[in-house]
């Protein structure tokens, strides 16, 4: 296989253009997202995560991945997001504790 050459200060410009737009946009997209996410109620959190841990499992199986590597994926990532959720809750009450004396 052989990969063109690309050299010179326009390739650089150019990847520094599209990595600071796509920056920005992805920047102002999370935000949206995030706003949107945090009005949601509860139950419908979770059927979005239901919804996307169920697609990934299908898309994944149906390419030929790993059946136990994709569950084990799905769980270990599942466990690390309750973990951060919890510990983020734990250490709010403990911060609004400790400034309110």
């Amino acid at each position: 296989m052989h990969v063109q050459r690309i050299a010179g200060w326009r390739f650089l410009l150019l990847c520094f253009v599209v990595g600071t737009v796509g920056g920005v946009v992805a920047n102002l997209g999370l935000r949206k997202i995030k706003s949107g996410w945090t009005q949601l109620p509860t139950k419908l959190k979770a059927l979005v995560v239901c919804a996307v841990v169920t697609a990934y499992i299908t898309v994944a199986i149906s390419t030929g991945s790993d059946v136990f590597e994709t569950v084990f994926f799905v769980i270990v990532v599942l466990a690390l997001l309750g973990a951060y959720s919890l510990f983020s809750r734990v250490l709010d009450r403990l911060w609004t504790r400790l400034t309110s004396r």
